[in-house]
This record gives C-alpha cells, structure tokens and sequence, in this order.
C-alpha cells in the first residue's frame, strides 16, 4: 500500500497510516531532499530512505523506489511535495524499476566485488533499481558478465592487505586495463 503526505511528515512511534500502532519492517518511507546526498536510515522504527534533487535522476529514483519495494510487499509512506511528485510522474512516465536497458545517467560497468557489464544485464532483464543503487536480480551467471578478477597475486601484493589498499590498487589496475576511470 503507498500513503502520499505532505513533505514535512516526520515518523514518530506511533504510525498514523496504521491506527497509530508502531511501525513494523513492513513500512518503508521516502522523502527527498535538496542537499547533495542520498541515504537511508533515521532515528524512527522505520526504514527511510532519502533521495536528493541534486542527483542526476532523481524523478527515476523515486518511482524506482516506489515500485521496488511495492514488488517486496512494503507498506509505503511517501513524504513527498505534490509539485516535485508531479515532475517525478512526468519524467518517469512508462518506465519500471526493471527496464532492461541502461539510462542515460546510469554506469556502464556495475562495481562491487566483482565488476559486470551493466548494458548487458540490462538488456537481459537482470538489472534492478531500488532507488538508489543498480542491483541485480536474484543471482548473476559470472560466466558471462564478469569482466575481471582481482587478487592480491593479480595485483602485485600481499595476501595480507588491507581493504583500503586492495580497492585502490584493483582500481588503478582496472583502470589501466579496460581504459575506464572509475
């Protein structure tokens, strides 16, 4: 279920979508915000997510958001201003957190611990939005998407590294290989 309110509505413990009980891990809410981050989190009970205005695709990830976790059965408050909404709407049109194709604003490779070729598993039907990060769907056959591995052995250094040192080195070697900055 999504329950639209005004822009200003901040949780409490009691939810007043819900005969003012407390708010279980079957609520979610989205606001955006005119600051330079997104994020997710709060001091409620309840999962918030928060999409800034100043990313590229903003109007996408709200929808994206909204059909995501309607597809995971959450209840959905939206604390959105009803113009910004309307621009969302708009903008978003036809399209679904499962488009199989790459948007303008999205990343060709998706990094994390493995590197994939975001295009690919778009056009597979593999790729889906939450909001605020490209996910995959259920698992990812490697064989086909996966572009390199990195080891320590790849990489020129010690097994025992830290993370930080093992990121930026994987980083710098992929870049140098494939040509992309990352």
């Amino acid at each position: 279920m999504i329950y639209y309110t005004e822009a200003s509505f901040n949780p409490t413990a009691a939810n007043p979508f819900n005969d003012n009980r407390p708010y279980t891990d079957d609520w979610v809410m989205l606001k955006i915000a005119d600051k330079s981050s997104d994020g997710a989190g709060g001091k409620s009970k309840i999962f918030k997510r928060m999409i800034s205005k100043v990313r590229i695709g903003w109007e996408y990830r709200i929808f994206d958001f909204i059909q995501y976790e309607s597809a995971n059965n959450k209840n959905i408050i939206v604390a959105i201003d009803d113009n910004d909404l309307k621009i969302a709407r708009s903008v978003y049109g036809n399209h679904s957190y499962t488009d199989n194709f790459l948007r303008e604003y999205e990343n060709k490779i998706l990094m994390h611990t493995t590197t994939k070729e975001n295009e690919l598993i778009a056009r597979d039907g593999l790729i889906v939005r939450d909001g605020l990060n490209l996910t995959v769907k259920d698992n990812l056959p490697l064989d086909k998407y996966l572009l390199w591995t990195a080891t320590p052995d790849i990489l020129g250094i010690p097994e025992e590294t830290t993370p930080r040192i093992f990121h930026e080195k994987a980083n710098a070697v992929f870049e140098e290989k494939f040509k992309i900055m990352l």
